[in-house]
Formats: structure tokens, sequence, C-alpha cells
């Protein structure tokens, strides 16, 4: 069976994106797309297969059918798996790090999700939007902001820089009188205590002591010569 596309033409969509230059950390993992056989779904499968160390698992059936008819690709060409092979997973010769269920319960057959026992996580992105599809995987495949923009420029897709506001955000910019005061001066174990006003006569003032009235005699009698 040979692998082959229908290119539809894509509608620009929202895409998010994160500048910061991520490490291909995904780049050892293993992933299983299984993928319905639609066009759009498979060009971008591909696409990631291209990128990275992933398998691509293609099936057709109807939603409300116990059994699906799968095939792999195994790198030049289709390759039919009976649906126990699929089940559990004899076809694969080593084990994913993660296996990616893409559609709804309108798209694939609940045989899939039913019987499917895999030895490793397995996880369902419920779209068949590519955007959508897009920033789903990220988590597994954990694209680098080359990654962003080349997929960005295929599927003509829009990205959004996530980080621009945080980033533009400078605290050296804000003047420092502009910066909050903390409630609190604590002091160290070690520091000298802070400086306290006292009368002249030595004797500690306090804030609460009302002061002296203007017509009140001084506690002294002026010196009379």
């Amino acid at each position: 069976m040979k692998r082959c596309f229908l290119f539809l033409s894509a509608m620009s969509a929202l895409f998010v994106f994160s500048s910061l230059e991520t490490l291909a950390a995904g780049q050892e993992k293993e992933i299983v797309l299984i993928v319905p056989a639609r066009p759009h779904v498979l060009e971008l499968a591909f696409s990631l297969a291209d990128m990275r160390n992933a398998t691509v698992v293609s099936f057709r059936g109807k939603a409300a059918d116990n059994t699906a008819l799968i095939h792999v690709w195994n790198g030049r060409e289709w390759e039919y798996v009976t649906f126990d092979a699929f089940c559990n997973m004899s076809f694969i010769n080593r084990r994913p790090d993660a296996a990616v269920i893409i559609g709804d319960d309108q798209v694939v057959p609940k045989g899939i999700i039913k019987n499917m026992n895999w030895p490793c996580k397995t996880a369902r992105l419920q779209t068949l939007h590519i955007a959508d599809l897009v920033n789903g995987l990220n988590p597994y495949f954990n694209f680098s902001s080359r990654e962003w923009k080349r997929l960005a420029e295929r599927y003509g897709l829009k990205l959004q820089d996530l980080n621009a506001e945080r980033r533009a955000y400078n605290p050296y910019d804000v003047p420092r009188s502009q910066l909050p005061l903390p409630a609190e001066f604590k002091q160290e174990k070690g520091e000298l205590p802070p400086a306290v006003l006292e009368k002249s006569g030595g004797t500690q003032a306090t804030t609460n002591q009302p002061a002296q009235k203007a017509t009140e005699k001084p506690d002294e009698k002026p010196w009379i010569k």
C-alpha cells in the first residue's frame, strides 16, 4: 500500500508557541501515533515521524465497531496488522514510551479503546484540528522554536508567543521610589539594634506621650540672676 496524501488547503488558526528554545528531550522517546486514515491527519503524523522517533499506525472503522482495520507504516510501505496483534502490541519490536490515539468517540472505533492493552502510557487527543493536535502533542515531542515555525509554515498556522509579556517585563526598569517597602524590618542575629530617639535629659522618648502644651509651665524654673 503506497504512502500518498491528498493535500488540503489549511485555514489560518491560532497556535500557541513558546519562544524559549527548548531542548529536544522528546527526541529520544519512542511515540506511537494511532491516527484515523484521513489525509490531513496522516500528513501531520508523517511530518512528526520525520522530525522524531515516531511510529505511525492508521485505523479504519466505524465508531460502533468492536474491531478495526489496522496498518502500520514500516518506513517504506503500509503493513497490515491483525487486530489482536494491535491490541497486545505484538507488532512492535520494543515497548514505546507513549501511545497517542487521535480522534473523538465519533471517529475512533470503540473496539480500539476497549481492547487496547499496551504496557505504556496511553493518551487521547479528541480532535482532528491540526493546531489543537500540534499543541496537544507538544508534551510528548517537546518541539523546539525552529520546529514550531516549521510546522506553522507548513500548515498555514499562526504562532503566538506566550512568554512575550513575561520576557518584556524588567524589574530594573521600575524606579526604586516606586518599589513597595517591606511591611516589617527583620533584625538578623548579631546585628545592632535600630537607633532610638532620646530626650536631652537622657530619658527615652515615647511616641504615645502627649506633647506639652505651650501654656503649661516647664518642670524647672528658669535660672534667676
